[in-house]
């Protein structure tokens, strides 16, 4: 039998970018996608299929961005029971993100047709970041695609030391850089920001943006050589109709009760309440019958809504509550908000709320990371939780989301920057935001909260932090800042720039984008907001927090020693017997680090109370201890030889008391083993004093008289 050769149809394009090979190759795999293609840069190759569904009736765009880690990327087995890929890694998610938002902004906002990217690393090493080229592949399969995109986004990430970029580090080069940034540009706007950083001044993260845009418009003119080349005619989306159901006088009227109600001092609940009644009204007064006529109706409200809160911000310079482009919400913050806990807090600002609890653990609680990075363990942790009631909604629990991971990775990105070393407090610390009212920038709020809470618990931050999200609205004449947004400014106006930081400098940075971006000659002015709100705000919260820095008396105690690493299996034991002795004994956890440093091993005793902490501390000194020629010890007889009494000192230290040395207690003439036996018992306690200290390390005693 004859078989026929299928013909290989392929497509290759590359270029040398900071001096590695980037190479997009196209045809090959996964013919039935709207597109795809197989992207590599020096040893990394990444997969990329874009699929678009069929139109839906429904009010929203539907996408759906899959990054999916599979361990033979690195050459390695999962771990799990199943030895497959379960539910996607904390990593995973945020990478997900991070490509959402960097290409969400550039669709249609009339698009109603599903778009599932899967993003697979084929093959990578464990020190290299995925995410830049995960996010760049994702931009080029849809721009080739028929799908309806704009195209054109170029992400860039770069890492920052002493004001020197390095574009795409690994994971080792991040370790000794002060700042990550990533930034996605459409042409000369900005449609992504995800940045973390030491403390990184106004300037230095401004200079990182300006080298990021120019290595974009390299990436630029390689990626529209590609599209040129393979790139479909794009799938035609039809424009929403906006009918104007409310027109005239009724019109005139709806204006003047939508702006007082605007106006006045509502909680979020009741303003959306009166807004509906509105809602209500007007449409009771035009008897719509038809499902479709209603439909209309409600995407007509939302059009007129949207103007009317724009025309206040822009013309009038008015939000909601008649507040100020320029003015917060009222704040409220509050530490030791629960006894009894390691550490709490409360924040409110307006109608956010929340709360945050501390936990303070030992060294072996660290978190351990099983996906493709080599980040191996986490010694802080920070989770976020939504519950329905915080937007006084009724619904199910779940487990953390998409939002909740991201959130909650955020906060802890801000606070990181921060964070002590584990030499100077080796507790390993856990903090849970729990968001108990949402209107507005629940992580941002997180930020704060976390940090009071870590303020009240004595973790001895190198600053306290605080963030802030930063809203615009704009036309073509001009455009309005808008300090400490809320939900209905986030829903409506055409960014969401948060900024967490200290005085000294920012530590996180989170920007999403409506539209086609945000000039990126905005963003000087935007840090400069930021920046004196984020002042304002550390003022009040290190007010309520206080001075002094003190762990928590209900918190477990810590205790270091450092001992050599030969002694290590001293303090094991054969078989653990001896630590698990002492762990027993004292009711504490012993946790050893022996690559502390290459002489020393580090020796972390966490305890209930300072008493069992002490009790265990003395217990591993002993082990330890040596025996001094000259100095006295209350020891205790072990056994008895013919030749002396064998006698415990302290820890594993013993000594000889030769027969001609031990108190006779008024026995004359020469003793022998039999007048030992009868003279002393084991476990009797006896004084003596070392009389010398040979060279095989023997210690030779006698009485202390």
């Amino acid at each position: 039998m004859k078989i026929k050769k299928m013909k290989r149809v392929e497509f290759e394009e590359k270029m040398t970018f900071n001096g590695k090979e980037l190479k997009v190759t196209a045809g090959r795999i996964a013919p039935q996608a709207n597109t795809s293609i197989l992207i590599s840069y020096g040893d990394q190759q990444i997969f990329v299929a874009a699929t678009m569904g069929q139109e839906k009736d429904i009010d929203f765009f539907p996408l759906t961005v899959d990054y999916e880690e599979k361990f033979y990327a690195i050459g390695k087995i999962p771990g799990s029971f199943f030895r497959r890929e379960a539910r996607p890694t904390e990593r995973a998610i945020l990478i997900n993100r991070i490509i959402d938002r960097s290409v969400r902004p550039l669709f249609p906002s009339s698009m109603r047709r599903d778009v599932h990217l899967v993003i697979t690393p084929y093959i990578t090493s464990e020190d290299e970041n995925t995410s830049w080229l995960a996010t760049l592949g994702a931009s080029i399969a849809l721009a080739a695609s028929d799908i309806p995109f704009a195209g054109n986004m170029m992400p860039i990430r770069l890492g920052e030391s002493d004001g020197d970029f390095t574009l795409n580090p690994t994971f080792s080069e991040k370790e000794s850089q002060n700042m990550d940034l990533f930034v996605s540009f459409y042409n000369e706007n900005v449609v992504m920001i995800e940045q973390a950083g030491k403390q990184v001044p106004e300037e230095n993260v401004l200079k990182g943006i300006d080298f990021a845009y120019e290595q974009s418009l390299v990436l630029k003119k390689f990626v529209d050589k590609i599209v040129s080349k393979i790139g479909k005619d794009k799938v035609s989306v039809p424009e929403l109709e906006a009918k104007d159901f409310i027109v005239g006088k009724q019109l005139d009227e709806f204006k003047k009760n939508y702006t007082k109600i605007y106006k006045e001092d509502l909680e979020k609940s009741e303003f959306s309440k009166q807004v509906n009644v509105l809602k209500k009204n007007a449409l009771d007064s035009l008897n719509l019958e038809d499902a479709k006529d209603i439909k209309d109706f409600m995407n007509s409200f939302n059009v007129l809504e949207k103007k009317i809160v724009r025309e206040n911000v822009l013309k009038k310079n008015l939000r909601r509550c008649s507040r100020k482009p320029d003015e917060l919400r009222e704040i409220d913050a509050q530490v030791s908000l629960v006894n009894g806990a390691h550490g709490s807090s409360l924040f409110q600002r307006g109608g956010t709320q929340v709360v945050s609890f501390l936990t303070l653990g030992s060294p072996g609680d660290k978190q351990k990371i099983d996906d493709l990075s080599p980040i191996g363990e986490k010694r802080f942790m920070h989770h976020y939780n939504f519950p329905p009631y915080s937007v006084g909604e009724a619904g199910w629990m779940r487990g953390p989301g998409r939002r909740e991971i991201g959130h909650g990775a955020l906060v802890e990105k801000a606070i990181a920057g921060v964070f002590p070393s584990e030499e100077k407090f080796p507790y390993t610390v856990r903090v849970v935001s729990e968001c108990t009212s949402s209107n507005g920038s629940t992580s941002m709020g997180s930020t704060c909260a976390a940090t009071l809470a870590l303020l009240n618990g004595g973790v001895p931050l190198a600053a306290p932090v605080a963030g802030i999200s930063i809203g615009l609205m704009s036309d073509e004449k001009n455009h309005v800042l808008l300090r400490d947004i809320e939900g209905i400014e986030d829903f409506y106006g055409e960014m969401d720039f948060k900024v967490a930081g200290t005085s000294s400098g920012i530590t996180a940075i989170q920007v999403d984008v409506k539209g086609d971006g945000i000039k990126k000659d905005l963003i000087p002015e935007i840090l400069k907001e930021a920046k004196i709100v984020r002042n304002a705000l550390i003022d009040v919260m290190v007010e309520e927090a206080g001075s002094e820095v003190k762990v928590s008396e209900n918190a477990p105690k810590i205790f270091q020693k450092k001992i050599g690493k030969s002694d290590v299996s001293i303090l094991i034991g054969p078989g653990g017997k001896m630590i698990k002795s002492i762990q027993g004994d004292c009711d504490v956890k012993i946790d050893i680090d022996d690559e502390f440093d290459e002489k020393n091993a580090l020796v972390v005793v966490t305890a209930p109370n300072s008493k069992a902490g002490e009790m265990a501390k003395q217990r591993i000194d002993l082990l330890f201890k040596t025996a001094k020629a000259g100095e006295v010890y209350e020891g205790k007889v072990t056994s008895i030889r013919e030749f002396g009494l064998f006698v415990s000192l302290f820890g594993r230290t013993e000594g000889l008391l030769h027969i001609s040395e031990v108190d006779k207690k008024g026995k004359s003439g020469r003793l022998n083993e039999k007048d030992l036996i009868a003279l002393y018992k084991v476990g009797e306690k006896v004084s003596v004093k070392v009389k010398e200290i040979r060279r095989d390390g023997k210690v030779s005693l006698v009485v202390n008289k």
